[in-house]
């Protein structure tokens, strides 16, 4: 059965988390059992190497012992997911992609599975290594971890301003550069504008919220999101636009300001190994 982005009703994709993060350890087989039992429509799942095999994790600090590998989860979800019930498939990191590719062909998954990454060119090699996959564009990447640095509070909120304020306009060339038919966009940078955008560009569209215990509506600047935004749209649109794009290109990087804008919306395309 050939996965579908759209919800049959017109309504919302039920997604379960890492699984079903709440009822069970995130990425494990238990949390993938308790996903299906709850009726979702898709399960997703973090996917990291992790000496020479891929494993579940959503990071490696996260990495569990006894962490179930790509070919297990697969392997149980061929055998006991409906066939209605899609796959969502989180690469953390780049450079495993044609054995993403391989497995989900082994276990008969290609077509019910979507691929999403933070990062463009790895997913247009997904594409080209297995046409049939579906593929979505994570943003934006807190690359940094800024998002939960105290010292950043003061900005963030401006930074996130800015990103929803100029994402509508940047979607076109985003998702092109990923060939994605699917955009993954942080709630706080989603706006209806970005949702009607993508949905005229033929993508979907997935609403996901910061992972951290201490982001989202606990962290130190959330609650200055609105004022932000409110800032931004009514007294400096035009600042908003000029400083991400002089960020973007790489003309102005000494303001924190610029800095924290940078750190937090910008494509991923400086890559650098992480420490397995």
């Amino acid at each position: 059965m050939t996965l579908s982005l759209r919800a049959g009703d017109g309504g919302f994709l039920r997604v379960g988390h890492r699984g079903a993060a709440a009822l069970a350890p995130a990425n494990t087989i238990e949390s993938l059992e308790r996903a299906l039992a709850a009726g979702v429509d898709l399960v997703e799942f973090d996917v990291l190497p992790r000496l020479g095999e891929l494993v579940l994790a959503h990071s490696p600090e996260e990495l569990a012992p006894g962490a179930p590998t790509l070919d297990d989860a697969l392997s149980f979800l061929a055998a006991h997911a409906p066939p209605e019930v899609g796959i969502d498939l989180d690469l953390k990191w780049y450079g495993y992609e044609e054995e993403v590719a391989g497995a989900l062909r082994r276990h008969g998954l290609v077509e019910r599975t979507l691929v999403c990454s933070f990062f463009p060119d790895s997913l247009r090699l997904v594409k080209e290594l297995e046409p049939r996959l579906l593929v979505g564009l994570s943003y934006p990447w807190d690359r940094r971890g800024l998002a939960d640095r105290r010292l950043f509070a003061p900005v963030v909120p401006v930074g996130l301003a800015a990103l929803r304020r100029s994402l509508p306009f940047r979607l076109r060339g985003m998702l092109a550069r990923a060939r994605a038919d699917a955009a993954m966009i942080n709630h706080l940078v989603l706006s209806r504008a970005a949702v009607e955008r993508c949905h005229r560009l033929g993508a979907a569209v997935f609403a996901w919220r910061f992972p951290r215990a201490n982001s989202d509506s606990t962290a130190p600047w959330y609650g200055s999101v609105k004022q932000a935004r409110k800032m931004y749209c009514f007294a400096f649109p035009l600042l908003s636009m000029v400083t991400f794009a002089l960020v973007e290109v790489g003309l102005i990087w000494t303001t924190p300001l610029a800095s924290a804008i940078s750190e937090i919306g910008m494509d991923a395309e400086e890559h650098t190994s992480p420490t397995m």
